[in-house]
């Protein structure tokens, strides 16, 4: 889906078409090759490689969000080890330049583009409404 393409599941709660059955709750559908997902905001993908070793380096190799260190065990997932991902500060701005923070796999997958993040890697701001959608509390 990061690449545009229309895939869902179930067990995320992605939009399914109505003339397609949801898959189990372990497998993914390829809903088509002809149009993009609903979600897939184009215009954000880097148009040129950024230097991500330097960025890593500025935080030293570090995942912005929870500290966890490149390459050591994640240190909310005890057996498994972190890899740095590319991630945005701002999930609305293409991936280059300052718009860039490590993520660990697990920090970049569970964020899902729904926040905005200052430099040091802390929410500052809302770029999804879903989360707040999903909230069990009344307004």
């Amino acid at each position: 889906m990061q690449s545009g393409f229309y895939i869902v599941s179930s067990r995320r709660g992605n939009y399914l078409p109505e003339d397609r059955p949801p898959p189990d709750r372990s497998s993914y559908l390829l809903v088509t090759l002809e149009e993009p997902h609903p979600a897939f905001m184009s215009g954000r993908r880097l148009s040129t490689e950024t230097d991500f070793e330097s960025v890593k380096k500025r935080y030293d190799y570090r995942c912005a969000t929870c500290g966890s260190k490149e390459g050591e065990f994640n240190l909310r997932y005890k057996r498994v080890r972190t890899q740095l991902q590319k991630a945005h500060r701002n999930p609305k701005l293409p991936l280059e330049g300052d718009n860039i923070i490590p993520q660990c796999q697990f920090c970049n997958r569970a964020d899902r583009n729904y926040w905005v993040y200052d430099e040091r890697g802390r929410v500052i701001g809302i770029a999804d409404l879903k989360p707040i959608q999903k909230s069990i509390h009344d307004r």
